[in-house]
């Protein structure tokens, strides 16, 4: 069954073509939510809520419409939502990680791993619509056409807000290189 037509069945109860929906949409939902969350837990917790709330609210869906911006829209706001109620505090996300090449040396891995905590870490302190609109274009790679349709917003308001965004983890990243490392204190008995 095509898209259109899962919804259709889905609208109608039928439980294979809610599922069929899951199957095709929750690895996307998923990468979102823990770039959003920065836990495996709260990513989960956000991503069952939202394919609920999207089944349970199946007759507001447009048809005419993509189903999967319209649900990582939901999956999104869950994750905001999962944060303010309970408020939410700082954590890496442990359960990302980069990939590091086989054929890398121990010394390159160690240094991928680093730029990649240092971009998360400086992606953890910006906004949630920032994160949002960085995590689809860049880490689930949407097209802008995409990203508008999942945020509800025109085009032109998508490139002005990912450039904003950019600037402002730009901002972060260097903000966080100029701070002086500290190094741990060592007593000697």
């Amino acid at each position: 069954m095509n898209e259109p037509e899962l919804v259709a069945a889905a609208r109608g109860g039928d439980r294979s073509a809610m599922a069929a929906l899951v199957a095709r949409h929750a690895p996307a939902a998923q990468r979102l939510a823990l770039h959003l969350a920065r836990n495996r837990a709260d990513a989960e917790d956000a991503v069952q809520s939202g394919f609920v709330k999207t089944f349970t609210h199946l007759d507001r869906f447009d048809p005419t419409r993509p189903f999967e911006p319209w649900l990582l829209r939901i999956v999104g706001n869950e994750v905001r939502k999962t944060r303010r109620d309970e408020g939410f505090h700082w954590r890496f996300w442990q359960a990302w990680r980069p990939e590091v090449e086989a054929s890398e040396s121990p010394e390159s891995a160690v240094m991928v791993r680093l730029e990649h905590q240092a971009l998360h870490r400086a992606l953890g302190g910006l906004r949630h619509d920032d994160r949002m609109l960085i995590t689809l274009a860049y880490f689930l790679d949407r097209s802008e056409a995409d990203l508008a349709a999942t945020l509800g917003v025109p085009r032109g308001t998508v490139k002005s807000r990912k450039h904003n965004a950019l600037r402002r983890l730009r901002k972060a990243m260097a903000d966080a290189d100029s701070q002086p490392e500290t190094e741990p204190e060592v007593t000697v008995r």
